[in-house]
């Protein structure tokens, strides 16, 4: 009887480090499954819409969201990515004192809702109460900092366990990395754009040979650099002290007109 009970509990014990192994291994393979197709990737879009998919399938979720803070509004963070779930579009915002995922991106700690539709932390304002009905919420951290928020929304079948967080958490810290480069390699292009325009400016300002085309060309190149549409000049006029209209770029005729009318000097203060 003691031998059986020994043999029964080697064999439980075997049959549970095999299941560890096995989804220790299923967690490497999607890791670098993952790593591979975001590899040659520099484009933020596509980087998260990969990780958003991996997410959702990794974790058998109806879907996955990828949520980043929104541009001028620090009290939102908005969806950068969406899998699968088309309720939700790119750039809804979500606020965050109000919501799970605020939650999540307010205090960087994992979020769980296994009864979404009566859970007070859900904002199911976006979506309506039958849509959503579970959710898993992960920050996204990079060098100590939270940049985002990772949600697998829907599991298919049970509920969200604990090898489900630290899969999603896997992923989130490849998407914090993935994020952070795809970043960087957009500012990389950015400072290689100024200093070509304004190598081509210094070389259109050497061969002009008159004020209005010196800055006609100033403004055309200025305009790249900030992604303007049109520009104006004004020149200061030393002997009444007032900014006078010299020239325009890009203006269409009926607000050049406009200003013609309108302001065509500035006094300038003494």
């Amino acid at each position: 009887s003691d031998l059986e009970n020994k043999v029964t509990e080697r064999t439980q014990a075997l049959a549970e480090a095999n299941a560890e192994l096995e989804r220790r291994l299923i967690e490497s393979q999607l890791v670098q499954h993952v790593a591979a197709n975001i590899a040659g990737t520099v484009g933020l879009d596509e980087i998260l819409r990969v990780i958003a998919s991996s997410a959702a399938e990794a974790l058998e979720t109806d879907g996955a969201l990828v949520f980043l803070p929104c541009d001028g509004d620090p009290s939102s963070i908005c969806v950068a990515s969406a899998w699968n779930l088309p309720y939700m579009q790119i750039g809804t915002k979500l606020a965050i004192e109000n919501s799970l995922t605020g939650i999540t991106f307010a205090t960087g700690q994992p979020q769980t809702s296994h009864q979404a539709a009566s859970d007070p932390r859900v904002d199911m304002s976006l979506t309506g109460p039958n849509v959503v009905r579970s959710i898993l919420s992960v920050p996204l951290i990079s060098q100590g900092q939270i940049t985002g928020v990772i949600n697998a929304v829907n599991k298919k079948k049970g509920r969200f366990t604990e090898d489900d967080l630290r899969l999603l958490r896997l992923l989130a810290d490849q998407t914090a990395v993935a994020i952070e480069r795809a970043r960087l390699y957009a500012d990389a292009q950015r400072q290689v754009k100024v200093l070509q325009t304004i190598n081509e400016l210094a070389l259109s300002v050497t061969v002009s040979r008159n004020v209005e085309q010196t800055l006609l060309q100033g403004m055309e190149h200025i305009g790249k650099l900030l992604d303007a549409t049109g520009a104006v000049v004004y020149l200061f006029n030393e002997r009444t002290r007032t900014l006078d209209y010299a020239t325009s770029f890009h203006l269409a005729p009926v607000h050049l007109d406009m200003l013609l009318k309108t302001i065509p000097t500035i006094a300038v203060e003494q």
